[in-house]
């Protein structure tokens, strides 16, 4: 009876991760404006009334598939930051990982590019939809420690936030739309450059 409904379990799991997955892949290629339940069920090779078993609406699917994969993103890169011992080398190594987990899986940048620029319409209706949420915090956590090992110049902690959380939203929509144009090691190596040693020349 245990096995049962673990094995029941299993495949209700199961079955929401491959609609999501099919959400991220519809979503990405359609935008959400276009996109259907219809077609994220065919995807996801199930029935449509399947996916209203799991997810209320499309905005429900939509919001959840951004929160699972970012929560999902973001916990794998964290993993990858436990190693560093600095908290200006955690904030470099974030940035790093964040642009490696998305340029090599298009489906899951394209996805995000996307929905994070969504009409005034759909924020009026949720206010706090904001994907980057948890990383700004991290973010802001990673500077005030930097500030404290004396690491970085007590700068204001969001403000830092907004420009590195910036330059990862534009490396990798710039990425995407020309992805020849773009030497991500480069990019990646001159932001580390400039979060050590900032732009002003010295005399």
């Amino acid at each position: 009876m245990i096995h049962a409904k673990r094995q029941k379990r299993s495949i209700v799991v199961d079955k929401r991760k491959e609609i999501l997955a099919a959400a991220i892949e519809v979503f990405a290629r359609k935008g959400y404006n276009k996109a259907n339940i219809v077609e994220v069920a065919a995807r996801a090779g199930v029935a449509t009334g399947t996916v209203y078993l799991y997810f209320k609406n499309k905005d429900d699917l939509l919001l959840q598939s951004m929160k699972t994969m970012m929560d999902t993103n973001f916990e794998d890169i964290k993993k990858k930051l436990i190693k560093e011992k600095k908290a200006i080398d955690k904030l470099f190594m974030f940035f790093y990982h964040h642009i490696d987990v998305f340029t090599t899986r298009p489906s899951m940048a394209r996805f995000l590019m996307v929905e994070l620029r969504q009409s005034e319409e759909f924020y009026k209706r949720y206010p706090t939809y904001n994907p980057f949420h948890d990383y700004q915090e991290f973010v802001e956590e990673l500077v005030k420690k930097a500030i404290k090992e004396g690491t970085t110049l007590p700068y204001n902690p969001s403000t830092v936030s907004y420009l590195i959380l910036g330059a990862m939203d534009s490396v990798v929509t710039h990425w995407l739309i020309h992805p020849e144009s773009v030497d991500l090691i480069a990019v990646t190596g001159e932001i580390r450059k400039i979060l050590h040693n900032g732009m002003k020349k010295e005399q």
